[in-house]
């Protein structure tokens, strides 16, 4: 599944996740929203994609078409000269900007490059400064660590450069608290929980994976609503954790702490979790609507997890079928292919199989007359200097080099065809098409080309062209 694909599909779910979020509010598990988050994470970082008949692709394909012909897009696979027409015209090209196509790819580098310095910068910032910190050894601190235990040694340290306690931190946790923090009453005991919540629910590796979402998808807008509701989120649910294990009683306390800690927050990194949160408002409307769920609701909340996962994480399964890209590299891809159109810029694979194409064959003498003739026409056009556009190198002006890089393809065409291999003159009375049919070891091949500059070797008795 390629980048733009990932991305749309984790973004119809991180959608339905805002959607839900904010019309069922509390009325389904909290739990239930981060488990979305991390499976549209997941989706947007993770290529692969298992096998599944009823995978919405499947199914969106069938209900697509209708009893009609499939059709399966297929993008350039490899360039190859000899399929370049001498009489191709500079007006039958695309314009010239499009052979800016790669720069797409740079812009989305940049970006992505960009943001991961940001946030890499941010996070060598914080460790500079939390370095500076010293380590609480407090009686009490130590009391409530022993009073929550957890299988990674937790550190907690105290620094003059924040302004509301926060915890980083993977494999080694360190809870940081502001110098001079208020410690009367249960205002330690709140702090802790909250943060020692954080630690058990690993939410610093969550936060490293949702900027590293942000930086490969930054294009995206729903992965940056994303980034904000499952960074708010992932406070609901430690605020919602806190006070199941304090009691209902605690909500007053717990929300006056919450409220004395917000005045200000350290904003050192983005990758930290901390107590205090802008969207205080949503916390405490979330602790004042707070109750317990009902079976049906944690029912519903499992049920739309395990949909979401299983439509993210499968696809439409693919038989096992050879494929031999032109330069050697062999795929596997599922569908059974007879003929080739294209509109130059992609592949239409009819898959009917019940229609035979009309095709009339090349034979060695007619072809040896076809090159001899094209080498006539390049070599006019290395002389007037012209230029030719393909799919593969946009722009380029004829050179000697290039005509020798074709001629050599099309010499190598002619000696497959004395050898036995069928290559088409037309497929159904056009030469838009060109089916190469011949032999390697036992297994039936078909190169298809178009007049656009592209060809796919493909099996006679099946197979996808793909990237």
């Amino acid at each position: 599944m390629s980048l733009v694909q990932r991305s749309l599909c984790a973004g119809a779910l991180i959608a339905l996740t805002a959607l839900l979020r904010a019309s069922c509010r509390g009325r389904l598990p909290r739990r239930m929203y981060i488990a979305l988050w991390d499976l549209a994470a997941l989706r947007l970082l993770v290529p692969l994609s298992l096998p599944w008949a009823y995978a919405p692709r499947a199914l969106l394909r069938a209900v697509l078409a209708h009893g009609q012909e499939q059709t399966a897009q297929v993008q350039q696979i490899a360039y190859t000269a000899a399929a370049v027409s001498a009489q191709t015209s500079v007006t039958d090209m695309p314009a010239q900007g499009a052979a800016a196509l790669p720069w797409g790819s740079i812009l989305w580098l940049t970006g992505a490059l960009l943001l991961a310095a940001h946030f890499l910068r941010a996070y060598v910032v914080s460790l500079r400064a939390f370095g500076e910190s010293l380590p609480d050894d407090a009686p009490q601190t130590a009391a409530i660590l022993k009073g929550f235990p957890l299988r990674r040694h937790v550190r907690v340290r105290v620094s003059d450069r924040i302004g509301a306690p926060l915890s980083y931190g993977v494999l080694r946790p360190v809870i940081l608290l502001p110098r001079g923090m208020d410690r009367s009453g249960d205002t330690l005991y709140h702090v802790l929980l909250h943060e020692l919540e954080h630690i058990r629910a690993l939410d610093a590796a969550r936060k490293l994976l949702l900027t590293a979402c942000v930086c490969v998808h930054w294009f995206n807008p729903l992965v940056w609503i994303m980034f904000l509701l499952a960074n708010r989120d992932m406070e609901l649910l430690c605020d919602a954790r806190v006070l199941a294990r304090l009691g209902r009683a605690s909500r007053r306390n717990y929300a006056m702490t919450l409220l004395a800690l917000e005045a200000r927050r350290s904003g050192l990194s983005p990758l930290a979790s901390g107590f205090s949160m802008t969207a205080i408002e949503e916390r405490m409307t979330a602790m004042k609507n707070m109750k317990k769920m009902s079976a049906a609701s944690v029912l519903l909340a499992a049920l739309l997890v395990l949909c979401a996962g299983a439509a993210l994480a499968t696809d439409a399964p693919k038989d096992r079928i050879e494929l031999i890209i032109a330069d050697g590299e062999a795929k596997e891809t599922p569908l059974h292919v007879y003929a080739v159109s294209s509109d130059g810029a992609s592949y239409t694979i009819q898959l009917d199989q019940t229609d035979t194409p009309d095709i009339v064959w090349w034979t060695a003498e007619e072809y040896e007359d076809y090159v001899a003739q094209q080498r006539k026409d390049m070599a006019q056009l290395v002389a007037e200097g012209a230029r030719a556009w393909t799919n593969q190198d946009g722009w380029f002006v004829w050179t000697q080099e290039k005509m020798d890089e074709v001629m050599a393809i099309y010499e190598q065409t002619l000696s497959e065809i004395r050898s036995g291999a069928h290559v088409s003159k037309t497929v159904n009375g056009s030469d838009d098409v060109v089916i190469h049919e011949s032999l390697c070891g036992s297994q039936a091949l078909s190169l298809i080309l178009d007049n656009q500059r592209t060809s796919v070797y493909i099996q006679s008795d099946g197979g996808e062209a793909g990237k």
